[in-house]
């Protein structure tokens, strides 16, 4: 199977259970109540009576995160770390990190060079990213991939990028990702060096591999 197959029957496999997620978080779930007398006054799709217990659980728990420090082993990397940390958008993205874990059970952050040039950490929700990790020792990452959907004159495209730690490599395909069941005829694009000999995107879970939504 190859690394677009798995990556591609991944994010779908996994793309209802996070969208129910999100619908919890939300608050958009139906109410369901023991009694039916409950159930017959607030039957109406119209009723704005809810009440949104798993907002309240996550945002108690994304209240308490915060990162203290971080350190590495030399005065040039830890200046240049503090440098990174400084930056306002950053920081934003790092509570949402925080927020989609909790949500969702995974979500991912790639760090890559802005258009500036300067390390940019970026969050990226599970419907559209996930790491694949080596069958023998899950705590290696294989490969990393992110897709996602664009309007073209033409119809709607999807775009996929595959992270490896020599390169990232970029595919594009017609399809309509909502309807999607299959993959579809994906064209290598362009190839792209990366110098830093890891992969760039980075899994922030509360289970491991991923959450299992069936349990």
């Amino acid at each position: 199977m190859s690394d677009i197959k798995k990556a591609f029957d991944h994010i779908l496999a996994q793309r209802d259970a996070y969208v129910k997620a999100e619908a919890y978080y939300d608050g958009h779930q139906p109410e369901v109540f023991q009694s039916q007398r409950w159930n017959r006054i607030f039957r109406f799709e119209n009723a704005d009576f809810r009440f949104n217990f798993a907002k309240t659980v996550v945002d108690s728990v994304l209240n308490r995160l915060e990162i203290n420090q971080v350190q590495a082993t030399t005065q040039a990397a830890n200046r240049f770390i503090d440098r990174v940390f400084d930056q306002t958008d950053i920081k934003i993205d790092i509570n949402e990190i925080h927020r989609s874990a909790l949500i969702h059970g995974d979500t991912y952050a790639i760090v890559w060079p802005d258009m500036t040039g300067q390390v940019a950490i970026d969050y990226n929700s599970p419907l559209t990213t996930v790491i694949i990790y080596d069958q023998e020792n899950p705590r290696i990452k294989s490969f990393a991939a992110k897709m996602w959907q664009v309007e073209t004159e033409t119809g709607k495209m999807l775009k996929m990028n595959l992270y490896y730690p020599d390169r990232i490599e970029k595919y594009q395909g017609m399809g309509d990702l909502e309807i999607l069941t299959t993959l579809p005829n994906m064209i290598l694009t362009e190839t792209v060096t990366n110098p830093w000999s890891e992969i760039p995107v980075f899994h922030f879970r509360t289970h491991k591999p991923y959450r299992d939504w069936e349990t």
